[in-house]
């Protein structure tokens, strides 16, 4: 059985147990709840949360489920999980999801390089002036997306230091 069909059939299963009814699920079209329940559509990480709140359980519960539909099956597929939990957490994988989580607050691309500060403060300056963009980016020697990262992060740090 394909995964989104066996998730279809878990999900529905669960929610008839519950004696809840497909309009039960605030904020989910009736129409896309039928294709969920029917496996006709996968569904996004956000859409398994809000299907696991409205059935009272966590969305690894709906996961474990869909992942070991034989009964037998979902003991030996909750020992997997924590034998994996398990290893991810002694392998240092815990931790580094730690701090990506963290992190996931600060500015994306490459951490800046020597005399990115002298620069930034040159960008900032000039910019401050009406200079173009791109006039900037030929005078420090550096690409347009470069500035513009540049005077995005600028602008992120002050929002920040605002707060």
């Amino acid at each position: 059985m394909d995964p989104t069909e066996t998730l279809a059939a878990v999900v529905r299963g669960v929610r008839r147990s519950k004696g809840l009814s497909q309009h039960d699920f605030a904020g989910i079209d009736l129409s896309y709840m039928g294709k969920i329940e029917r496996g006709e559509v996968n569904i996004s990480v956000d859409l398994l949360n809000r299907l696991a709140q409205g059935l009272g359980l966590e969305p690894a519960t709906l996961l474990l489920l869909q992942a070991s539909p034989d009964l037998v099956l979902i003991d030996h597929g909750l020992e997997r999980v924590v034998t994996q939990i398990i290893e991810l957490k002694h392998s240092g994988a815990i931790e580094h999801i730690s701090q990506a989580l963290s992190e996931r607050n600060e500015p994306g691309g490459r951490p800046l390089s020597m005399g990115s500060e002298q620069k930034i403060s040159a960008a900032l300056q000039l910019r401050s002036q009406g200079v173009p963009v791109v006039k900037i980016a030929r005078e420090l020697g550096l690409s347009e997306a470069t500035v513009r990262r540049y005077l995005k992060r600028a602008v992120q740090t002050q929002d920040d230091s605002a707060e």
